[in-house]
C-alpha cells in the first residue's frame, strides 16, 4: 500500500498544475501559520520590552529649582545619548547605600525628575568627575549608589555640561526679579580637563516674549559684562541707544510697550572659566508709571504752583528742574506721592516757565503762564524785610514725612480776625513806605487773646524780633512756612506738631500803629508769597 501512495505523490508533482499548486500552498500555510505568529508575537514582546513605554520625560533642574534641561523620550532619538535613557538605566540599576560624604563643592548637584505612567521620581545627584562614586538621593532621604557603568554614560554625554557652572552665562534680570531667556548664545566654558567647549544645552527662545515691569526699566546682570549694549524702541521708533547704566535715565512721555535688544560681551581673559556673547529680544510693558500734574498753569508773582507726582517708589529717582539751574525745589511726601511748590521766579526774563519732570521712564514738561501784575515785587519785598530785621533764610525747613498742608487750612478771618492790613499794601516802617509782606490782623477785646493756627504743621522756630516783638514760624511742608509775628507770648515748643485751630499764643499791641492782633507772613523757599494762596488752595 505504501508503494501506491508513493505512486500517487510522484504523479501528483508530476502532472503539477496552477490549480495543484494554489492547493499546496494553502495546506501549508495553514500547517505553518501558527508556529509565524508564535514567533512574530516574540519578536514584538522583545522589542517592545526594550523600549520605554508611553512617552516618559526626564527634567534636570539645579539645585535651587531652576530648570536646566528636559527631554520627552523619542523612538527614533539619534543622538548621542537619550537623557531619559540614561536616567531610566540609572534608577532601574540603582544600589541601596549608607549616607555618603557630600562630593567636592566644585561638582554642583543636579535634581532630576523622572515622569512615567506610573508616577514621578526625584532623585538629587551627584556626579563626580574626580573624586569617587557617583550617588543619588531619593525624595525620602535613602542613598543610592549609582554604578559606574551608569554614570559614565552621563559624564561621557552632551549632558554632563549641566555639571558646570559657568557653562550658562550670567543671568539678566528686571528689578522686579523676573529672568530674561536669551534668544542666542555663542558661550564656551572650561570643561575637567582646562578646555574650552562650547555650550550646547543653554536655554534659548526665538519667541519675543514681554515682561511686565514696575515704573521703570531697570536691568542687571547676575555678574556685569565686559561690553553691553542697549536699544529700545517704541513701535517703529528708536527712543534709546546705549549701555545698561543708562537705560534707567531714558524718560518717555507715552509708551506703556517697549522692544528692547540687548547684547552683552564677556571677553576671553586668563582668569576666565568662560566667555562668550549673549543676545536677547524681548518686550517689556510698563506698570504703575509715575503721572504728573500741576493745580494751576498760571504762575502768579505772589504765590506759587503745586506739582504732583504719583506712583513715586524710589524717591532718589525723582528730578524736577527749572530753567533756572540754582533753584532745586525740595519734594514732600504723602506714601508714593510727591508734592513740589514752585514759587514765582522773580528776576526771571520771559513770559513762559518750564518746568520738566521725570521718574524712571516717565517724563512730562509743564509750561507755566508768568503773571507778574501783583503790587509785590521781589525788590520791594526784600526792602521790607531788611527794614524788619526778618531774614527768609534764617530758620530751615525740615523735610517732613508728610505735608501738613494735605488736609483743610483757616484763614484768619474764620478765626474772628479782621484783616487790617493787606498783603501788598504800603506800611510806614521807620521813615519809609514799604510794601507789606504780611497781612495784619487785628481783633476787637484787647491783648492776650489766642492766636490760633491757620495750617497743621511743624514748629520750626520761636522768638523774638525787635521791630514785630515775639514770634512762631510754622512749617507747612512743601518747603511753605507760615509766620506768626507781634504776640505777646507763646506757647508752643520748637519741634512741636501744630494742627489747624492749635492755640500758638496770644495778641498783642501791634507795632506800626496798626492796633491790636497779629501779623501773619508767608514764605515758599526765599520767596515771600501771599497767605491767601495758603489759605484757598487744597495741595
Amino acid at each position: 500500500m505504501f508503494g501506491e501512495l508513493k505512486k500517487h505523490i510522484a504523479a501528483f508533482f508530476t502532472d503539477m498544475s496552477l490549480k495543484k499548486l494554489i492547493i499546496l500552498a494553502l495546506i501549508a500555510l495553514c500547517i505553518l501559520f501558527p508556529t509565524i505568529l508564535a514567533i512574530s508575537n516574540a519578536i514584538y514582546t522583545t522589542v517592545k520590552s526594550s523600549e520605554p513605554e508611553d512617552t516618559p520625560t526626564v527634567i534636570i533642574y539645579d539645585i535651587d529649582g531652576n530648570e536646566l534641561f528636559r527631554e520627552v523620550y523619542e523612538r527614533d532619538y539619534s543622538g548621542d545619548a537619550s537623557l531619559v535613557n540614561i536616567f531610566l538605566s540609572i534608577k532601574s540599576n540603582m544600589e541601596k547605600t549608607t549616607p555618603i560624604t557630600a562630593q567636592s563643592s566644585t561638582e554642583k548637584s543636579l535634581v532630576a525628575e523622572i515622569i512615567e505612567q506610573d508616577g514621578v521620581t526625584k532623585l538629587t545627584c551627584y556626579f563626580s568627575f574626580t573624586h569617587g562614586d557617583s550617588y543619588c538621593i531619593d525624595a525620602n532621604g535613602q542613598y543610592y549608589k549609582i554604578p559606574s557603568k551608569y554614570s559614565d554614560y552621563f559624564l561621557s554625554s552632551s549632558f554632563a555640561e549641566l555639571l558646570y557652572n559657568d557653562a550658562n552665562p550670567p543671568v539678566l534680570l528686571t528689578d522686579d526679579g523676573q529672568k530674561i531667556i536669551p534668544e542666542s548664545t555663542d558661550w564656551k566654558y572650561k570643561s575637567i580637563n582646562n578646555s574650552f567647549k562650547t555650550a550646547t544645552l543653554i536655554k534659548t527662545t526665538s519667541d519675543i516674549t514681554t515682561y511686565d515691569v514696575s515704573g521703570g526699566i531697570s536691568l542687571a546682570f547676575s555678574e556685569s559684562p565686559d561690553v553691553c549694549s542697549v536699544t529700545v524702541h517704541e513701535g517703529d521708533k528708536l527712543v534709546f541707544e546705549g549701555t545698561l547704566d543708562e537705560l534707567e535715565r531714558i524718560t518717555l512721555d507715552t509708551s506703556t510697550e517697549l522692544f528692547l535688544s540687548v547684547r552683552a560681551d564677556w571677553l576671553d581673559t586668563n582668569d576666565r572659566s568662560y566667555n562668550g556673547t549673549v543676545n536677547y529680544r524681548f518686550k517689556v510693558i510698563i506698570h504703575n508709571r509715575a503721572e504728573f500734574s500741576v493745580n494751576s498753569y498760571t504762575l502768579q508773582s505772589d504765590g506759587f504752583v503745586v506739582l504732583k507726582a504719583t506712583n513715586i517708589s524710589d524717591r532718589s529717582k525723582l528730578a524736577v528742574t527749572l530753567p533756572d539751574a540754582a533753584v532745586s525745589p525740595s519734594a514732600y511726601y504723602i506714601d508714593e506721592t510727591a508734592y513740589v511748590a514752585i514759587p514765582y521766579p522773580h528776576g526771571y526774563t520771559g513770559d513762559v516757565y518750564t518746568v520738566n519732570v521725570s521718574y524712571g521712564i516717565s517724563a512730562k514738561s509743564f509750561e507755566l503762564t508768568l503773571s507778574d501784575t501783583s503790587a509785590v515785587t521781589k525788590k520791594n519785598a526784600d526792602d521790607a524785610l531788611n527794614a524788619l530785621s526778618i531774614d527768609l533764610r534764617l530758620f530751615s525747613v525740615t523735610n517732613n514725612d508728610r505735608i501738613f498742608l494735605a488736609g483743610s487750612q483757616s484763614g484768619p478771618s474764620e478765626l474772628g480776625y479782621t484783616n487790617g492790613t493787606a498783603f501788598g499794601a504800603s506800611v510806614a516802617i521807620g521813615n519809609r513806605l514799604h510794601t507789606s509782606p504780611f497781612i495784619g490782623n487785628t481783633v476787637t477785646g484787647g491783648s492776650g487773646l489766642d492766636v490760633r493756627s491757620s495750617v497743621g504743621g511743624r514748629v520750626c522756630a520761636v522768638g523774638e524780633n525787635v521791630k514785630l516783638g515775639k514770634y512762631v514760624i510754622i512749617d507747612c511742608g512743601l518747603d511753605i512756612k507760615l509766620w506768626y509775628f507781634g504776640l505777646s507770648e507763646t506757647t508752643v515748643s520748637l519741634g512741636e506738631l501744630i494742627a489747624v485751630g492749635d492755640v500758638l499764643g496770644t495778641t498783642d499791641a501791634l507795632a506800626l500803629e496798626l492796633g491790636e492782633g497779629f501779623y501773619i507772613m508767608a514764605s515758599c523757599g526765599n520767596n515771600v508769597i501771599d497767605p491767601k494762596y495758603i489759605f484757598e488752595k487744597v495741595i
